[in-house]
């Protein structure tokens, strides 16, 4: 009645109080119950059979108020009383079954709860746990319901234990102590074949594709939930009645929810505080925003609004996206005036609550279900189901690891979890690549092995090379090395026109898209690839901030000619320059680490002059001015027949190898010491330190501070990745090393922070050690 008056008379604002419902059980009941939980609890259940068996079974009492006590600290205290009662309920409903169980088996009335957890009666529990957790008609199990019980019992032994310790009841609380270790020891066993289901459905049954929504369901629920938003929003001067207001707000629970591939009940508990820091651009730093230049991204900007929720188990913020249609209607719905006709709790600080004067808030699921009805789709879709879509669809993009770990941070899970739980199994991806490699090896016959005897080295990689036999005008082919990217080569039988053939030189001029794919991976590892094949853009020298030590482990791979000519195009020219330098700093490091790593080699050479020998002396006896012209893997003009390859051998020393040369005369061994006489070994010149300057070490300092006082780790363990943030620290503090280029700039800096950051963590180090 109050309801009705208020709507009709608007005087009755300010002189109506709300109605208190006032139970006559609560007069003559004298249990140690604080009144509020014999209100908000107690009292929500209904006149039935399970809400009478609540209000009067002792045990039930006792345990629902040792978790109602624990709800008082809580700011999600609203949230989690739902979660309350439905313990409660499912413990009364488990009691009505072990009543009829008891009284079966062994004809004794259970009058107390507190019977169900006596050793007696441990039998009976498990039946009793059977018949409500098997289906009535169909007779299957209810595996997840299993499970459910399985942790409320153990719940409530904890919880009653406590409650009898606190009471100084050492007799039962020993005995529940006993009953709480056969439970630990035996249940596993009668729970295991639930658990293995439960596990089973979750990895083949939901993660099958024809378990994901179809493509044209979620675009008639989105059409949908966006014409029902723009209906009742287009009227500004309109206040919304009830019933549309409900409408309105699962619309638009429903959009943010499916957009957002959020958990069914993330967007439905925001409130207005984290609404209004999201419209008013509370976490976006504008100074970030300047940095912006791509024209997608700056209307991203202009057009989605982000607001940060509070997790309801952990600490973490829960990041929920808005977009622009959605702006308008979210004022409407937080408006007082707007609230007050619907019936709002005016005390209500939720954005979507609960209409007839509740404290609570909508549930996500349902408003994702009434939504799914309204658009007519023949299966219902629902937030887990959006989950999964996303998660696959994601799986098959080509994204950076940074962006990677962005999306799993949104979608508020793992790396593992998405891919074991969420996206479906790259099934297609399995057969085409992994089967298309096990196919090729199932088809191999004993004729692979006669290549090997046509050249002496020969690497094959995705290439078709054919040597013809038509080879007649080839009169002498010296020693070359066959290098070609993973191919079938096919070297035919009729080749006896050649006179004098060893070895033969090939090269592919085009990498394949993973080596490609790789190459760029390894020379710029935070952009993502994708954008770079379609050539929408190309790597800048900024995003060319490898280290040079990562890259010696693929120092074929990136070394490749015919790879690099390749990836090329996929660079702009100053990033393609330091490409080129990052590869020079690369080559000096793997031959001093050739040169000093003591193993032994062979040199192989061809067609050698035959005044060598007579240079050697010259060279070895002080006449350098007579030595040839010759370096070490680079001969100059008059010896462009000869191919001096370092290759790891186990002999004892570096000797010539003549492969299928008849001039046996010229041949002569060639020591260690003329190796390194031909290569040279000039000590170099250590470059002079730079000295920083107190502007430069406070602009370091304060612009990576985040990175600088990371102590997760100790030394220097850790990734920084600011390639992009270096870029920005360069543009705003040119004055920092201007004297130096700008690669020689970043990893002085870098070198910086690094030095800062060790700093940092010996100090913290020691501050702990002095404190423990």
């Amino acid at each position: 009645m109050i309801y009705k008056h208020k709507k009709t008379c608007m005087a009755a604002e300010g002189s109506t109080d709300m109605p208190v419902s006032l139970s006559t059980r609560n007069l003559a009941d004298k249990d140690n119950f604080s009144e509020e939980y014999k209100t908000e609890i107690l009292e929500s259940f209904r006149e039935t059979e399970y809400g009478n068996l609540i209000r009067n079974d002792e045990w039930i009492k006792h345990y629902g108020y040792f978790l109602y006590e624990n709800l008082q600290g809580s700011c999600k205290k609203v949230e989690k009383r739902l979660s309350l009662n439905s313990k409660l309920r499912r413990l009364a409903h488990l009691f009505i079954e072990f009543k009829k169980v008891v009284e079966e088996r062994k004809q004794i009335k259970a009058d107390s709860c507190s019977e169900m957890f006596n050793i007696d009666h441990y039998e009976e529990l498990k039946i009793a746990i059977a018949n409500m957790t098997r289906d009535k008609e169909t007779g299957k199990m209810k595996n997840g319901l299993k499970l459910t019980l399985k942790y409320l019992v153990k719940d409530v032994c904890d919880a009653m234990h406590v409650f009898y310790l606190k009471k100084k009841d050492n007799q039962k609380a020993a005995d529940l102590g006993n009953y709480m270790l056969v439970l630990s020891k035996s249940w596993s066993s009668f729970f295991k074949n639930a658990e293995e289901s439960v596990i089973t459905k979750r990895l083949t049954e939901l993660r099958a594709p024809v378990k994901l929504p179809s493509k044209s369901d979620i675009i008639k629920l989105r059409d949908c939930t966006k014409s029902t938003i723009q209906d009742l929003t287009g009227d500004s001067f309109c206040l919304l009645e009830n019933a549309d207001f409900c409408k309105l707000r699962d619309a638009l629970v429903c959009r943010l929810t499916l957009f957002n591939a959020r958990r069914g009940g993330e967007p439905s508990r925001m409130v207005l505080s984290e609404l209004t820091d999201a419209l008013e651009d509370k976490w976006i730093d504008q100074c970030r925003m300047e940095f912006v230049k791509d024209d997608i991204e700056k209307k991203l900007l202009c057009d989605t609004k982000v607001a940060y929720l509070h997790a309801s188990k952990i600490a973490k913020l829960v990041p929920v996206l808005i977009p622009k249609d959605c702006w308008k209607a979210l004022n409407v719905l937080v408006d007082t005036e707007v609230r007050r006709v619907a019936g709002v709790h005016t005390h209500n600080d939720f954005v979507f609550p609960n209409t007839k004067n509740s404290m609570g808030h909508v549930i996500g699921w349902d408003c994702v279900d009434r939504m799914s009805q309204e658009a007519g789709l023949e299966g219902r879709l629902n937030a887990t189901g959006m989950r999964h879509f996303i998660a696959t669809e994601y799986a098959l993009l080509d994204v950076a690891p940074r962006d990677r770990e962005l999306f799993y941070k949104h979608m508020g899970h793992s790396e593992a979890i998405n891919e074991n739980i969420y996206q479906c199994p790259p099934a297609v991806r399995e057969i085409t690549h992994v089967g298309k490699i096990l196919a090729n090896v199932d088809s191999m016959n004993e004729d692979a092995d006669n290549v090997k005897e046509n050249s002496d080295l020969l690497a094959v990689n995705d290439a078709n090379v054919d040597i013809l036999k038509d080879a007649g005008n080839v009169k002498e082919i010296s020693n070359v090395v066959i290098d070609v990217s993973d191919a079938n080569v096919d070297i035919l039988n009729d080749t006896g026109n050649v006179e004098e053939s060893s070895d033969v030189v090939t090269a592919v001029s085009d990498a394949n898209v993973d080596i490609l794919e790789e190459f760029i991976g390894l020379m710029a590892e935070d952009v993502p690839t994708f954008h770079i094949f379609d050539l929408s853009k190309q790597v800048d020298e900024f995003n060319v901030t490898v280290d040079v030590t990562k890259l010696i482990p693929k120092k074929e791979l990136v070394l490749n000619k015919s790879v690099q000519e390749s990836a090329k195009k996929f660079f702009t020219p100053d990033a393609w320059i330091a490409v080129q330098q990052t590869l020079q700093i690369l080559k000096g490091k793997v031959g001093e680490k050739c040169r000093g790593s003591g193993s032994k080699r062979k040199v192989e050479a061809t067609n050698l002059p035959e005044k060598v020998p007579e240079a050697r002396n010259k060279m070895f006896f002080g006449e350098s001015s007579s030595m040839p012209s010759m370096i070490f893997g680079e001969p100059s003009s008059g010896q462009r027949g000869q191919s001096m390859i370092v290759s790891d051998s186990s002999e004892s020393e570096f000797q010539v190898d003549h492969s299928s040369s008849e001039e046996e005369d010229d041949s002569y061994p060639i020591t260690k010491d003329e190796i390194k006489a031909l290569i040279g070994s000039t000590q170099k010149v250590k470059p002079c330190r730079h000295t920083w300057s107190s502007e430069e070490h406070e602009a370091v300092q304060t612009f990576f501070k985040k990175e600088i006082e990371d102590v997760s780790t100790t030394g220097n363990k850790g990734k920084l990745h600011i390639g992009r943030k270096m870029y920005d620290f360069l543009k705003i503090h040119p004055e920092v090393l201007k004297d130096y280029p700008k690669r020689e700039r970043i990893a002085k800096v870098r070198t910086k922070i690094i030095n800062l950051r060790r700093q940092n963590r010996e100090r913290y180090q020691r501050n702990l050690d002095m404190l423990t």
